[in-house]
């Protein structure tokens, strides 16, 4: 997917991002995905992707590189984390793909070349921990 094209912008829109992430997640085995909706249709704060693999409970907070998570945002993945749950802010489908291994030995499939697949060096960010 092409990240739509705006005057003077290169970087993909979140959206994009999201969409990407949630579509390669969804070809987890054993696995639920769902995106959240702000815009005063959920509660403030909440994840964009929320999800559950072999009993383990994921929250991605989406965010374009370079672009930082709200407060309100950091305190929800805090509050996912004293429960147990993984949450994390994420800028890409490599990220996720970090988290997933690391965090539960599950590797995302992909079919055919990714450029963003196992991109060797991809660190995770951990804010709000």
């Amino acid at each position: 997917m092409k990240p739509p094209k705006f005057p003077g912008r290169t970087e993909e829109l979140e959206s994009v991002i999201v969409a990407r992430i949630l579509k390669n997640l969804r070809k987890i085995p054993r696995s639920w995905w769902i995106k959240t909706h702000g815009a005063g249709f959920g509660q403030k704060g909440l994840p964009d992707i929320l999800g559950c693999v072999d009993g383990r409970f994921f929250a991605f907070e989406v965010k374009r590189p370079g672009k930082d998570a709200a407060k309100i945002q950091l305190k929800k993945l805090g509050e996912i984390r004293s429960a147990l749950g993984h949450a994390y802010v994420v800028t890409s489908l490599a990220e996720v793909e970090v988290v997933m291994m690391t965090t539960s030995g599950v590797r995302i499939p992909s079919k055919g070349k990714n450029p963003e697949h196992s991109v060797p060096g991809v660190e995770v960010r951990k804010e709000g921990l």
